[in-house]
C-alpha cells in the first residue's frame, strides 16, 4: 500500500513542479528544502505502530486537502484554469480517494 501510495505522489509532485515552472516560477527540488517548507510533521526517527503510521498518513492528507482546497478557490478566482484544474482533478480528488482509503483500514484494524 505505501510504495502504491508513494508512486502516486512522485508523479502528482512532478505535475505541480511542472505547472509552477509553466508559470514562471521555480519549484523546489530537493526533498530536504521540500520537507522543511512542508507543514506536515516529520515522522519519527524510532519505531511506530502501523496505527500510528495510518494516523500520520491521515493527517498528511488533511492537510494536503486543506492547501489544495484553498489554492483551487484562488486558482479560480484568478482565472487560472489550469492551475485549478490540476488541484481539483489530480490532487484534491486523489487525496480524498487515498485519505477514504487510509480510513477504511484504519477502522478495520481498530474494530480487530
Amino acid at each position: 500500500m505505501f510504495d502504491e501510495h508513494q508512486a502516486q505522489r512522485g508523479e502528482l509532485i512532478d505535475q505541480i513542479a511542472e505547472r509552477i515552472m509553466q508559470l514562471g516560477g521555480v519549484s523546489i527540488a530537493m526533498g530536504a528544502d521540500a520537507a522543511e517548507e512542508s507543514e506536515i510533521p516529520r515522522p519519527p526517527r524510532d519505531r511506530e505502530a502501523p496505527v500510528a503510521q495510518l494516523d500520520r498518513l491521515l493527517l498528511a492528507h488533511e492537510i494536503v486537502l486543506s492547501f489544495a482546497r484553498r489554492a483551487a478557490r484562488r486558482s479560480s478566482e484568478q482565472g487560472d484554469d489550469g492551475t485549478n484544474d490540476l488541484f481539483v482533478s489530480d490532487l484534491i480528488r486523489l487525496n480524498e480517494k487515498r485519505a477514504w482509503f487510509v480510513t477504511e483500514h484504519l477502522t478495520n484494524m481498530k474494530t480487530e
